[in-house]
């Protein structure tokens, strides 16, 4: 039954996907570049990498590539087996990335999170920028992940299938 109630949820929530400009993320981008705080640095490096909130907090690790434009994320959440992903970072160069990661977790480590119970209580904050930044309140950070993977498919996919290329770079 459960498994049942998921499934429409899922289905549900794809039917009228929320859809938006190159140019439109670029101004949400732009506009969360200039800010310092720890949400506005979360939520421009979900959109850049792709990687999970929690991933960004206290999970992975990011380091730089020989391959121009990519990243290579230490960590996997929800992840069966340890597990590492090459992925291109979007909108930024991968050493700006690098350094805004590592301020972010300069930033944060007074706050003490390490787990995911800690991520999921700054989740209403993150989620209530999100919509503000988008101007959308039907939008949340996961919704980020999504986006990233369609951008990062047209700018970076060789002939595979979106459904692969979704599932390697998430």
């Amino acid at each position: 039954l459960n498994r049942e109630e998921y499934k429409q949820k899922v289905v549900r929530a794809n039917e009228n996907p929320v859809q938006f400009s190159f140019n439109k993320i670029a101004k949400v981008i732009e506009g969360l570049a200039g800010a310092n705080d720890f949400v506005a640095m979360l939520i421009l490096l979900q959109l850049c990498s792709g990687a999970r909130i929690g991933e960004l907090l206290y999970f992975a690790e990011f380091e730089s590539t020989k391959r121009p434009h990519y990243v290579k994320q230490i960590g996997v959440l929800k992840a069966k087996n340890a597990r590492n992903v090459q992925k291109p970072i979007l909108f930024i160069t991968v050493e700006n990335f690098l350094e805004r990661f590592k301020r972010l977790r300069d930033k944060l480590k007074p706050l003490g999170i390490k787990n995911d119970e800690d991520a999921r209580k700054l989740n209403v904050k993150i989620n209530r920028r999100v919509k503000k930044a988008f101007r959308n309140n039907k939008l949340h950070t996961h919704d980020l992940r999504k986006l990233y993977a369609d951008l990062s498919f047209k700018a970076y996919a060789d002939k595979q299938m979106k459904s692969a290329w979704v599932s390697r770079v998430l």
